[in-house]
């Protein structure tokens, strides 16, 4: 194979890389809009089961202070859409995005490994916004009396997270998968992209070996 074949060949991966890119970038852009709905739900069933859970805390609380929980679980889901943005749309999040700048530098890791730290990355991510419930409901008295069997647990840098069962919602599943598959594409495309242009620095090297 000649150089310039090999050229050829990389300016058209290239190509399909960067179509590979804006796709996963549109299902993470859909990804974190299901999300946004998936919390805001999520988290009036926990408020709504948290008040209801432990009625003598309800029932005996200064009704100007339940008034105020009320207010601040009202803003808490008035802020959820900029909470998750925050959340979700981070790089190390979403591997591609990392390969893109580094994958000339350094070894690609096997996808199962990627894929794997993907999703761990995104079910931390939506339990800590979950977490934001957990800590409303904590400041005001509630699961105190039974940490055991409290739904909440801290981080390593101390915020709260969600840590009983949680399933995402269908749409989050669509969009995450539609990442996934569009991932295992652009990985393999990434791995033979380094691997021709691999081979055409050493073509190079030969050819000014040869010429001397």
């Amino acid at each position: 194979m000649e150089i310039k074949e090999l050229d050829e060949k990389i300016d058209s991966l290239e190509d399909r890389i960067e179509i590979e890119r804006k796709n996963m970038e549109h299902f993470i852009d859909e990804f974190i809009d299901a999300t946004k709905n998936f919390s805001i739900d999520w988290i009036k069933k926990l408020i709504n089961d948290g008040v209801k859970s432990e009625p003598d805390i309800t029932i005996g609380m200064d009704r100007g202070k339940l008034k105020e929980l009320k207010s601040k679980y009202q803003d808490l889901l008035a802020q959820i859409p900029e909470i998750v943005e925050k959340e979700l749309n981070d790089d190390k999040t979403w591997k591609h995005r990392i390969l893109l700048n580094n994958s000339n530098d350094e070894d690609i890791s096997p996808y199962s490994v990627l894929i794997g730290e993907i999703k761990n990355n995104i079910d931390k991510h939506c339990r800590r916004i979950l977490g934001k419930a957990g800590k409303l409901l904590l400041d005001y008295g509630y699961y105190k009396k039974h940490q055991y069997r409290s739904p909440w647990k801290k981080t390593f840098d101390g915020e709260l997270k969600y840590v009983s069962e949680m399933n995402w919602s269908p749409q989050m599943n669509y969009f995450a998968k539609d990442y996934t598959e569009t991932f295992s594409d652009f990985h393999k495309s990434l791995s033979e992209l380094k691997s021709l242009k691999t081979k055409k620095a050493e073509m190079e090297a030969k050819k000014i070996w040869d010429a001397l």
